[in-house]
């Protein structure tokens, strides 16, 4: 019973990350600034994540001449890839 319950927590925050992290796309459409308090809060909760891994695909010279950021990506599909091995147990 308790695992079933840790599995649905998992489940629950990492569905609630990846929301954020498609909401963080969405806003970067936009033409708000930092200082907009949606924008700073979805960023301060992002930015922990999503920092290393751009610093490691910047190691690499393709991902440093792409112009845009895939480091979102990477992470999305990496949450993806923890929440199916959570559920494999």
């Amino acid at each position: 019973m308790l695992i079933l319950f840790l599995q649905r927590f998992a489940f629950t925050v990492i569905r609630m990350y990846e929301i954020l992290l498609i909401v963080r796309a969405i806003l970067s459409w936009l033409p708000l600034g930092i200082s907009n308090p949606i924008v700073n809060f979805v960023y301060s909760l992002t930015e922990p994540v999503l920092a290393p891994v751009r610093n490691f695909l910047f190691r690499f010279q393709f991902f440093q001449s792409l112009p845009i950021d895939l480091s979102l990506l990477v992470v999305y599909i990496l949450l993806d890839v923890v929440r199916s091995v959570l559920f494999m147990l």
